[in-house]
């Protein structure tokens, strides 16, 4: 599972899942876009629908992946412990993985029972080649698999910013993002 706001998914997130279905050898990567982050609530999200299908067209450029929409049916805020609680329950006969990179590491403690995460996956953390692997031990998960992650410095944020400045962002996003992005006037400035 890899999850996210996608707002808008990038190419960051694409070689992530890829790298990670690369080297840990998995079948299929679900990309789960969050329907209400608890931690975004200031935040002015992008309609759940144009997100998700944003990540939907991303997803489609490697028949690995999958997008689930199932978290915009989920009532009140949504966490990624209860989203992996599901998939391991609908699907008892697979061995998850949560997909994170290396910089939402710190940010774990943070989250809503953390300590839960180990419950339901594996935590497979992409580290950029050069960087330092987290010590497992600071961490509130159990298992901790690393692989090698993207070296691509992109942000969903800066993706907006650039949008917002009217700067082309093709080098950042699949073209038919870029597009949607365009046609529907996300993260346009007034």
């Amino acid at each position: 599972m890899l999850g996210g706001t996608f707002d808008p998914p990038h190419l960051g997130h694409f070689s992530l899942a890829q790298s990670a279905a690369d080297e840990l050898a998995l079948e299929r990567v679900l990309w789960v876009p969050s329907a209400r982050p608890p931690h975004k609530k200031d935040a002015e999200l992008s309609p759940f629908v144009a997100r998700a299908t944003m990540a939907e067209m991303t997803a489609r450029r490697d028949r690995r992946f999958d997008v689930s929409r199932l978290e915009a049916s989920i009532k009140g805020d949504t966490y990624t412990v209860k989203m992996l609680a599901h998939l391991a329950t609908a699907l008892p006969e697979m061995e998850l993985y949560f997909i994170v990179g290396a910089d939402v590491l710190p940010e774990l403690p943070g989250w809503y029972h953390p300590e839960r995460i180990a419950r339901w996956a594996t935590l497979a953390c992409g580290v950029r080649p050069g960087h330092m692997r987290p010590d497992p031990k600071s961490l509130p998960v159990g298992k901790v698999v690393y692989f090698e992650g993207p070296e691509l410095e992109i942000s969903s944020t800066r993706v907006r910013e650039m949008v917002g400045r009217g700067l082309p962002i093709e080098e950042l996003v699949t073209p038919d993002v870029a597009r949607y992005i365009r046609e529907n006037k996300l993260y346009a400035k007034p």
